[in-house]
């Protein structure tokens, strides 16, 4: 992708910012990656013949076996509290992101943005920003060739409850008093998938 301008990297900068602000995902089909890929280019319209504003560079059928996968995890994140758990899946998909490069530009930013939603799930999200961006850049690397370690060792650290909880509590009360209706809106939108898929999944 070519350099961007400084202003240009200040609007990817507050969208990105933003995005991590963002809501709970629903579902993890193809269809919220290109969501996110979409909201980074937002405000960079100008360089779209490069950036190419969600529009997949691999095959649809690549983005949807990962979004298969995420779906299966993230219904064991909302009953999980296992920081160590959540940042085991979350590599996971990071690290399948960095190596399929499902998008001409900025896939490392939507890696960190779709592990986030994934981890939200859990109640947790991940404080990509104040990362130690060597050791970062390093997981990264190992994770492209396939190992995880360092990548879930920077994400465990850098897991922080959505909302802090009064006492020690269970996924409910880190994520707010309506998490069974947000588990039930996930479990409906994940139906006619799971009806349909013979995927096996690996968890």
């Amino acid at each position: 992708m070519e350099q961007l301008e400084t202003y240009e990297k200040l609007i990817l900068h507050r969208n990105f910012r933003s995005a991590l602000q963002g809501n709970l995902a629903s579902s993890f089909d193809p269809e919220h990656m290109q969501i996110i890929h979409q909201k980074l280019c937002d405000g960079l319209d100008h360089r779209d013949p490069v950036l190419k504003s969600g529009e997949f560079r691999v095959t649809e059928g690549a983005a949807r076996l990962l979004g298969v996968e995420a779906n299966k995890m993230a219904e064991h994140l909302m009953m999980s509290s296992d920081k160590r758990y959540v940042a085991e899946k979350t590599a996971y998909v990071m690290g399948r992101i960095e190596t399929m490069q499902p998008f001409h530009s900025m896939n490392s930013l939507v890696g960190k943005l779709y592990s986030n939603n994934l981890a939200q799930t859990a109640g947790f999200k991940i404080d990509w920003p104040n990362m130690d961006k060597d050791s970062l850049s390093t997981a990264i690397e190992a994770a492209k060739n396939g190992d995880n370690q360092k990548l879930v060792q920077q994400i465990e650290l850098n897991l922080k409850p959505m909302v802090e909880p009064k006492m020690s509590a269970g996924v409910a009360a880190r994520i707010g008093n309506d998490f069974s209706e947000r588990v039930a809106e996930f479990r409906s939108q994940r139906e006619p998938e799971v009806a349909n898929s013979g995927t096996k999944m690996r968890m």
